[in-house]
């Protein structure tokens, strides 16, 4: 499952920069704020992602130590 988490947050990184690059190419200021705060929508989606991928990896950790011990 971390592939697949891992490239969840590929993609919101990449959603995010392409919107930071539309905010930089547009003059509209309503526009402009529309894309900065979809940048920012991106970016916390892939917090939340990478809090799942740590999460799992303490979890499968976890297990880890438990069958180990």
């Amino acid at each position: 499952m971390l592939v697949k988490v891992a490239e969840h947050i590929r993609v919101c990184l990449e959603q995010a920069r392409e919107a930071r690059e539309r905010a930089a190419q547009t003059s509209d200021e309503a526009a402009k704020l529309d894309f900065q705060e979809l940048e920012a929508r991106w970016l916390r989606l892939a917090k939340s992602y990478k809090f799942i991928e740590q999460l799992e990896t303490f979890l499968i950790d976890g297990k880890s130590f438990r069958e180990k011990s």
